[in-house]
């Protein structure tokens, strides 16, 4: 296939999302020649007795192939397909980043405006925080996940923006003062969301659904900021038990919003455990300023250090030319 080019979207459990729109579209292709290697590559996860994840391939903007491998809910014996849908984790903060720039694309908000313009509740630390060290990891704000533990939560605990809000908003001093270093910050994106809720005058989840989703094909993804919300087709997280002996099997169920790494339930932010899916556009057509490959918010230059990963916006993904 000279001069062809050739997407393999991977979705795991810790970020991915369903196909149902765009295979809705277009009519299932047969199996290429080429699909049985790719299934050899997935094969450990291609048993009935473990999760897995979801496959999409597109070749010239269409799905060559899709097909899921391994259970999305061990304990009734539901497949993974290419409708599963999986709890995007902290690749949600990329759609949080996109709405930032589409807020600032319309004039709503500035890269460099003091995020105090909207979250006045924060703190005076002596030095501006501004939108562009939320995007970037560099604000220096105290992480909520280390600081909700320290008062006594739970990693299961929900809570929401602004409860982490209330107790940044108690936080005497920084981690370092903004934009002298880089540390991965849940609480920046936390306060970014609540920024451009404040600055677009639409509750987040509501912007996200009406600049991101809809636009682009996306229905099924969402900002999952209600913990009673039934979602069709979700796909259960589970961590491999250390122990493979147990009676209780190979792996411990850690709950639908679980990244894997420990039993994260009913955990729920704006910023970083939802969207519950997320999904290729159909059109291949992103907003002006927000493609995979660029960004109205470009890295900082003088420090690179751990930069938050922001290939596809839709999952974990591979490019393969040929």
């Amino acid at each position: 296939m000279p001069g062809r080019r050739v997407g393999i979207g991977v979705f795991c459990a810790l970020c991915v999302g369903a196909l149902t729109a765009l295979l809705r579209a277009q009519a299932a292709p047969p199996a290429p020649a080429w699909s049985t290697p790719v299934d050899r590559v997935f094969a450990q996860w291609d048993r009935p007795d473990s999760p897995g994840c979801a496959l999409g391939v597109y070749q010239d903007g269409r799905i060559a192939y899709a097909r899921g491998y391994g259970i999305a809910d061990l304990e009734h014996n539901v497949p993974i397909t290419p409708d599963s849908v999986f709890y995007a984790g902290s690749v949600s903060k990329q759609f949080t980043a996109m709405a930032a720039a589409l807020a600032i694309a319309q004039g709503k908000l500035s890269a460099d405006d003091d995020v105090r313009k909207y979250v006045p509740e924060l703190p005076d630390y002596g030095r501006t925080i501004t939108i562009r060290h939320l995007v970037h990891h560099t604000s220096g704000l105290r992480d909520v996940n280390t600081l909700m533990g320290l008062a006594g939560r739970r990693d299961g605990d929900a809570f929401d923006n602004d409860a982490v809000l209330r107790i940044l908003a108690r936080q005497n001093a920084l981690n370092f003062m903004p934009g002298d270093e880089h540390l991965y910050s849940n609480s920046g994106y936390a306060m970014l969301a609540l920024a451009i809720e404040r600055a677009t005058g639409a509750p987040f989840a509501e912007y996200a659904d009406a600049n991101i989703f809809k636009p682009l094909g996306m229905p099924v993804s969402h900002f999952h900021t209600d913990l009673t919300r039934l979602v069709p087709g979700r796909a259960w997280a589970y961590d491999r038990r250390a122990d493979l002996s147990s009676t209780a099997g190979r792996w411990a169920d850690t709950g639908p919003t679980s990244s894997g790494s420990g039993a994260r339930t009913r955990r729920w932010r704006c910023c970083a455990t939802c969207p519950t899916s997320a999904r290729a556009p159909s059109s291949g057509a992103w907003p002006s300023g927000c493609s995979p490959g660029g960004s109205r918010f470009r890295r900082p230059r003088p420090r690179r250090l751990r930069p938050y990963g922001c290939r596809q916006v839709w999952g974990t993904s591979t490019k393969v030319t040929s």
